[in-house]
Parts: structure tokens; sequence; C-alpha cells
């Protein structure tokens, strides 16, 4: 009980030679100030009687004989802070499974309100070129979801030329000026017919002012459309 072991560190810190150095209550002792001796006295009684921990300061002589000031802390009960720290360790993974199903629970919560409103989202991370896409956004551009949104090819030929510039400038102006953009674009659907999106984007900015992504979102509004050209031709 009366025989204390050191780490690598702790000879460092103490200054003390391992091959010369008495292992013990006493020789440690030795290395403590008198007017501190007294203070690790009834530190050390209380933690073996009342199993209390201690954090203190005090004075050791170097082998040089200089003095040093150093602190010690102490857990008593070794098993019971492993089992507290255990017991936290197994809190915060709770909080954390809790908070991913809670935003599991709030994204498909999400997905499920741009579904009925035929609304998608998009993000354009401009220093890695990804591109992450909403379910909807799929389904409102003609494709399948998946994991990847699809080439720029690909998107390419749903749009009419004419469209397709339209909205790939609007995103150039977007990240060289740092502005929003609004626009209405056409998209060919299956049958061959067209369809018609509000295309929404704005930039997100770093403290400099540049542009490191966009994001924004598309509305389908073709049935809007078709009514707007129903009414138009019962007017004539």
């Amino acid at each position: 009980k009366d025989f204390y072991s050191f780490s690598p560190e702790m000879y460092k810190v103490f200054d003390i030679d391992p091959k010369n150095f008495t292992h013990t209550l006493r020789g440690f002792m030795q290395l403590v100030h008198p007017d501190d001796v007294s203070i690790l006295v009834e530190n050390r009684r209380k933690a073996f009687k009342y199993k209390a921990d201690f954090n203190a300061d005090h004075r050791i002589f170097l082998r040089d004989g200089s003095i040093k000031w150093i602190n010690v802390q102490a857990l008593t009960d070794r098993k019971q802070k492993e089992a507290e720290i255990k017991q936290l360790n197994e809190k915060l993974e709770l909080k954390v499974k809790q908070r991913t199903s809670d935003l599991q629970r709030t994204q498909a919560m999400l997905y499920e309100a741009q579904r009925i409103a035929k609304v998608g989202s998009w993000e354009f991370n401009l220093l890695t070129n990804e591109v992450k896409w909403s379910p909807e956004m799929f389904t409102i551009a003609g494709f399948e979801p998946a994991d990847t949104p699809p080439t720029t090819i690909e998107r390419q030929q749903k749009y009419p030329v004419a469209d397709w510039d339209k909205l790939q400038h609007a995103i150039q102006i977007s990240i060289e000026k740092g502005t929003s953009f609004e626009l209405e674009v056409a998209i060919f659907r299956e049958n061959n017919s067209l369809g018609f999106l509000i295309a929404k984007g704005q930039p997100v900015l770093n403290q400099q002012g540049k542009a490191e992504a966009l994001i924004g979102t598309v509305a389908d509004i073709t049935q809007q459309k078709q009514t707007e050209f129903y009414l138009e031709k019962c007017r004539q």
C-alpha cells in the first residue's frame, strides 16, 4: 500500500532518477517542501478514509535544490469514475441518436412538403464542385432519384438551348457578383411536351464576400402555366 508507481512523465515532472528513487511514501515526502507536507498528508488521509478526491498545489525540491510548484489531482475510486465516465458517454451517445433521429424526421417532413408543393432544393459547392439534390428535385427535372445528381450533359439535354443558356448565365452572374437570381425556364418532359419551372438561387459568401456555394429551389409551375394558357384561349 505504501509503494508509489510513477509513469515516465512523472519522473520528468518531479526531476527524479528512477534508479535512485525510493518508491515509498517516505521517499515521496522527501521531495515535498516541509511547509506543504501537512497539506498532502491531510489530503491523503481524507482520500483513504472518505474516498474524497483532491486537487492541491504544492512545492517540491528538484535535484539542483531549486523549488518547483506543481498541481496534484487524485481520483480515489477509479472504477467508480470509469463507471461515471461510461455513463456520461452512454448519455451522450443517446442524445446524439435522438438528435439524429429528430433531424431525419425533420428532413423526411421537409421532403414530403416539397413533394406536395412540387418544389425541389439543390446545393452547389463551388470549392469541391459537389452538387446535391433533394428527392423532389430529381422528379421535377425528369430523373429517377439517385445518390448523386445527373451529369451536366444529362441535365443540359432536358432544356431548350435558349433556356439552358439563360440558366447558366444567371448562375455565373450570381457567382461573380454574389447576387441571387430568379427566372422562369422551360424543360422537356418524357412525352416531348414542355414543362415550366421557376428556378431560384442565392450565393453563400465567405468573410471576403466571395461565393463558396450556391443554394436554391426549383418549383414546377407547369400546371399553373397550363391554366393560364387555357384561360387566355377562352378569352380569345
